[in-house]
């Protein structure tokens, strides 16, 4: 399911934001999260290069950091970062030993 994520032309891209909107649930946590991963995308020629950073919280002691360089399959299209950069950022993540429990994830406007 998730490669059917990663779309090739704007139209999908729209479709995909459209149906993804409507399952969007915003709820409280059940408990204080333990492990929080940051995670950035920066661009060099033609590649995404992703980071994830796992750190105990509330401490925010350092555990493992996880990058992914991966060709960049989508354009710049504001509001549609996520096609851009998702893919890179979701495997960074998955290369991480230890599952966190919350994600931050940087918005620039």
């Amino acid at each position: 399911m998730l490669k059917d994520l990663w779309p090739k032309d704007i139209s999908k891209a729209k479709e995909i934001q459209n149906v993804l909107r409507n399952m969007v649930m915003i709820l409280p946590l059940e408990k204080t999260p333990e492990l929080i991963t940051a995670v950035d995308a920066s661009f060099i020629s033609n590649k995404v290069i992703a980071v994830a950073t796992l750190y105990e919280y509330p401490e925010l002691k350092h555990l493992q950091d996880a990058f992914c360089v991966e060709k960049m399959r989508f354009p710049y299209i504001p509001g549609m970062l996520s096609f851009r950069e998702g893919r890179a950022i979701v495997n960074a993540v998955k290369r991480l030993n230890i599952k966190p429990d919350v994600m931050l994830l940087t918005v620039m406007a």
